[in-house]
C-alpha cells in the first residue's frame, strides 16, 4: 500500500486496525515523497491514512469497499448559462452504489442526448478512450462522465441533459440547466 502526501508522516488503517506509522525519508529515492506498507493484505471494507505534522494529527482520507452501481447521478456544476451562445455548463455523472459512493473500478456504456442547447463535448477521464469528444454513446469510467452543454445564443428556457446507460438494470440520470 503506498501513501503520497505533503505530509512528513502518516499511519495507515485497514477496517479500523493500525498498521503502523511510516515516517518519509529525505535520503531515500523510493521514500522521499511517498510512504509504503509493504505488507498489507487487501480486505473489503475501510482503508484510511492518518497525516500527521509535528506530531499532531492533521489530515485524514478513507477509501471504502463499494457495491456494485445502483445508480447514477448527474450533478450540473452551475444552474444556469447565459444565453449567449458561447458560456457553457459542466453537468458532471457519478456512478453510485446503494450507500451513495462513487464505484471507481467500473465501465459501461451510456448514451447522452441534450434538448434545449447544444452538446459541446462528452468527457470520461480515461486517456485511452479514443471515442471523439462530440460523439454521444461514451463509456462512463472509474464512476465519472462530464458532459459540457452550451445554450444558443437568445434563446430561453433550459437545457435537458439525459444519461441513459445500456445496461438495463441502472435507471438513466436527468438534470436541466435553466438558460437565462
Amino acid at each position: 500500500m503506498f501513501c503520497y502526501t505533503d505530509y512528513p508522516r502518516a499511519e495507515l488503517f485497514v477496517n479500523g486496525v493500525s498498521q503502523g506509522v511510516r515516517v518519509k525519508s529525505d535520503t531515500s529515492r523510493l521514500d522521499r515523497y511517498r510512504l509504503r506498507w509493504r505488507d498489507v493484505v487487501y480486505q473489503p471494507g475501510a482503508i484510511s491514512a492518518v497525516a500527521y505534522r509535528k506530531g499532531v494529527r492533521w489530515a485524514e482520507t478513507k477509501v471504502e469497499t463499494t457495491g456494485p452501481v445502483a445508480r447514477l447521478v448527474l450533478r450540473p456544476e452551475t444552474e444556469s448559462v447565459a444565453a449567449d451562445g458561447e458560456s457553457v455548463a459542466y453537468v458532471n455523472l457519478d456512478a453510485l452504489d446503494e450507500q451513495g459512493r462513487v464505484v471507481p473500478r467500473m465501465r459501461l456504456k451510456a448514451s447522452v442526448t441534450v434538448s434545449g442547447g447544444e452538446l459541446v463535448g462528452v468527457e470520461n477521464g480515461d486517456e485511452t478512450d479514443l471515442t471523439g469528444f462530440r460523439n454521444r454513446d461514451h463509456v462512463i469510467f472509474n464512476g465519472h462522465l462530464s458532459v459540457i452543454v452550451r445554450a444558443k445564443s437568445g434563446s430561453e428556457g433550459a437545457i435537458d441533459v439525459r444519461v441513459c446507460p445500456h445496461d438495463g438494470g441502472i435507471a438513466l440520470a436527468t438534470a436541466r440547466v435553466t438558460v437565462k
